[in-house]
């Protein structure tokens, strides 16, 4: 595969009898989120789920450095305002790697979930005289 192709996969389910497939809700930002030393991004995700889909669901989400010097920070709010002192929050990474996992609990089916991002580090920009960070966000979303 070439750097720049993407990987395509074909999924196909033929539950057998008395099984039931479940698929697990991904969400992955393909291009990467740059952030300026010490400042957030408020990301926002729509959440679509209901009891016939099961009970006590929960999110999972991953911020990734894609160099050796973006670190950051990132917090699961439940709702508005949604910052690192904030009642909302629902689950945190509050410790500044290149990689960073939080888990939250998602019991009442809420419409929107916020992940704050905060920059702890990055590269060097000459053109900004400042450091940005990058970083790769994914999330995933299950539940029993």
């Amino acid at each position: 595969m070439l750097p720049n192709e993407k990987a395509k996969m074909a999924v196909k389910a033929t539950p057998a009898a008395g099984i039931i497939a479940r698929l697990r809700p991904v969400i992955l930002m393909e291009a990467p989120i740059q952030i300026p030393y010490d400042s957030n991004v408020l990301l926002e995700l729509d959440v679509c789920l209901s009891a016939d889909q099961g009970r006590d669901f929960g999110i999972t989400t991953v911020v990734q450095g894609t160099d050796d010097k973006s670190t950051s920070t990132h917090f699961i709010c439940k709702g508005l305002p949604c910052a690192y002192d904030s009642k909302t929050i629902i689950g945190r990474d509050p410790s500044p790697f290149p990689v960073g996992m939080a888990s939250a609990p998602l019991s009442s089916f809420p419409d929107k979930v916020y992940v704050l991002i905060h920059c702890r580090g990055g590269m060097f920009n000459d053109s900004t005289k400042s450091y940005i960070g990058n970083f790769t966000f994914g999330a995933s979303i299950s539940g029993s």
